[in-house]
């Protein structure tokens, strides 16, 4: 059996500290380095689709059928080439980033 091995390249330094939360989740399947906002009603985390609502990054895999918790990261470095952004605008992801700390590298 061959078996292929991605490297993950989410982590972009260790120039600034690395903080995780685990928070509530709207049902859903989300990625690893997926950027995601809170639903300021539910204070849920959902996709990202307004980036000056960026509140974390997710951790890892995660498939959300009811409710649940997972965990994202709040503060960092990060490399875009290991996110997914869809068609979110990276400088405006880096601008609102910085306001929060997490930064991003590999543009």
């Amino acid at each position: 059996m061959k078996e292929t091995i991605k490297p993950d390249i989410l982590i972009g330094g260790a120039q600034f500290p690395l903080s995780q939360m685990k928070i509530s989740f709207e049902v859903g399947s989300y990625k690893r380095g997926e950027l995601v906002e809170i639903d300021e009603v539910t204070n849920n985390i959902k996709k990202c689709t307004d980036v000056t609502k960026m509140y974390g990054i997710v951790v890892s895999d995660t498939e959300i059928e009811v409710k649940g918790v997972a965990e994202i990261y709040v503060t960092g470095v990060f490399n875009f080439n290991g996110m997914e952004i869809g068609v979110l605008d990276k400088e405006k992801i880096k601008i609102i980033g910085r306001k929060i700390g997490m930064f991003f590298s590999r543009t």
